[in-house]
């Protein structure tokens, strides 16, 4: 019984050595968690680790944080916001741009709307949906859920899209 007691108290400190070697690699050198569970928050795409989450804003910056910090990757001032317009058109540039078949501005629509998913409520998006109206049916061609601070969201497959680039 004793050898099964010691067995399992070094199994717990190797799990607990672990978890403190890959939350000190993260935290310290602002990197991504080995243990983790990768998703997309608000357009940013997120590795969320045990103890640390680590928000990777581009390709080049990312940001660590402790689970209990407060912390916010958006500075949500007015100054940061994208009008509706401005999403409708960068998005119709982005689908111009990133689709093989698109024809040109003139034979879209590009309809907004602040009514999003129930899943995705208090995440401040919005939902573009582009349309091909010039096909006699007014097929939807493509819609993405922006982030009106950021510019950056998802499509209906989930694809991370950033209306920036």
């Amino acid at each position: 019984m004793k050898k099964f007691v010691k067995v399992i108290v070094s199994i717990l400190i190797i799990i607990v050595l672990v978890i403190a070697v890959d939350t000190m690699q993260a935290k310290l050198l602002n990197n991504s968690p080995i243990i983790k569970k990768s998703t997309v928050i608000d357009g940013v795409n997120v590795d969320r680790g045990i103890l640390v989450d680590t928000y990777i804003l581009n390709d080049s910056e990312k940001v660590s944080v402790f689970k209990w910090e407060d912390y916010n990757v958006f500075d949500t001032t007015a100054d940061n916001t994208y009008t509706n317009d401005e999403l409708k058109e960068m998005a119709l540039d982005y689908f111009l741009n990133n689709t093989e078949y698109a024809l040109s501005k003139e034979d879209y629509n590009v309809g907004v709307s602040e009514e999003v998913p129930e899943i995705y409520e208090g995440q401040n998006l919005v939902v573009i949906e582009i349309r091909h109206i010039n096909n006699g049916n007014n097929t939807l061609d493509a819609r993405y859920y922006i982030n009106k601070d950021t510019a950056k969201g998802f499509d209906d497959m989930e694809n991370s899209i950033d209306l920036n680039n």
